[in-house]
């Protein structure tokens, strides 16, 4: 009797391993990017903007063609008040959301500024 069970369960876990949802193919995963930039942009920005419309801060679809330098608005997004302080289109930002000042998030690299970026362009549409 415990063969027989043993035998169930070996066989039962190898079917469920060779199973790939009635003989379909595999889906390819999300591309990492748009996940990764819509968890990244919810933890770190969701607060203040939403993807195609303005909110407490700027509407952050199309964001890099608004900024001349894309290294400029990463500096901007990892240090705001160090940008404002030097650049022009930064203050009339500031001044246009009535001095709203944007947390620095000094922690994001430029691959996953990217991903918020392309996130919020593909939501914003």
């Amino acid at each position: 009797m415990r063969d027989i069970f043993k035998s169930l369960i070996v066989s039962l876990f190898i079917f469920c391993c060779s199973c790939n949802g009635g003989g379909e193919k595999a889906p390819e995963s999300a591309p990492v990017t748009s996940f990764k930039g819509e968890q990244l942009f919810k933890d770190n920005c969701y607060q203040c903007h939403r993807p195609g419309m303005e909110a407490l801060g700027p509407n952050l679809a199309g964001v890099k063609s608004r900024w001349k330098d894309a290294q400029l608005l990463y500096s901007f997004i990892r240090n705001p008040q160090q940008v404002i302080a030097t650049n022009a289109y930064a203050r009339a930002l500031q001044e246009k959301y009535k001095g709203q000042l944007m947390l620095p998030f000094p922690q994001l690299q430029d691959e996953e500024i990217d991903a918020i970026l392309q996130y919020c362009d593909e939501a914003g549409k």
